[in-house]
């Protein structure tokens, strides 16, 4: 996810689709059940802001080139659009000088919830 300096979380909105297409490697990882899965889709559709593509495809080019891993480009992409840094815990994004990458250690620190 993109973290905006709002404080807000907009994605691509295919990392909705995604999550229900792994929802049992999900639950499995996770440890939990189909209804607190279904609550956290709830939380993420009412607190994140999910874009469509089109919004960001004039970066994809650019994200493509620069990204270690092709299947993180539309986040790159976007993060590239609206100039915010990416929440990612994948250390190989850092490697991208474009963009800004923050874990979430850095993530919760900024928010004031950690030191």
């Amino acid at each position: 996810m993109v973290f905006l300096l709002s404080g807000r979380l907009i994605s691509p909105e295919f990392a909705i689709s995604e999550l229900e297409e792994h929802k049992e490697e999900v639950l499995r990882k996770a440890k939990i059940d189909k209804g607190t899965f279904q609550g956290m889709l709830e939380i993420l559709r009412e607190h994140v802001i999910f874009v469509p593509e089109e919004f960001y495809s004039e970066f994809i080019p650019l994200a493509l080139e620069i990204c270690p891993d092709k299947d993180d480009a539309d986040f790159v992409a976007l993060s590239l659009k609206v100039n915010a840094p990416l929440w990612s815990n994948d250390r190989r994004l850092k490697e991208i000088r474009e963009i800004k990458v923050l874990n979430t250690g850095e993530v919760l620190k900024l928010l004031g919830i950690t030191r």
